[in-house]
């Protein structure tokens, strides 16, 4: 997970994680089993994004004028990046090359 990105709707960052990942393990470590095992009730949140404008310039006035950013939960950023690593080997059978 990269550093120093902004928090998304849960408020927490790669930098907590990391920091309290003895305390926090289990608890990612069932959120994962549950998410495998389908028993996804409530992970309706998962799914849902902050969306925020950020000016490019100083003097930003109009639309063209900002970058629009996804702040999306610290748990999906995660199950994301676990998911392409495990994938990433097996994309070459699973999908062709066309």
């Amino acid at each position: 997970m990269p550093a120093h990105k902004a928090p998304g709707p849960d408020g927490f960052t790669a930098e907590f994680i990391k920091a309290c990942w003895p305390m926090v393990r289990q608890d990612f470590a069932d959120v994962f089993q549950q998410l495998y095992d389908m028993r996804g009730r409530g992970f309706a949140r998962l799914n849902q994004a902050l969306l925020a404008l950020l000016p490019k310039r100083a003097d930003a006035a109009s639309f063209g004028d900002y970058r629009p950013i996804s702040l999306i939960h610290l748990v999906a950023k995660v199950f994301a990046k676990l998911l392409s690593l495990r994938l990433d080997p097996k994309l070459d059978r699973l999908v062709s090359d066309n």
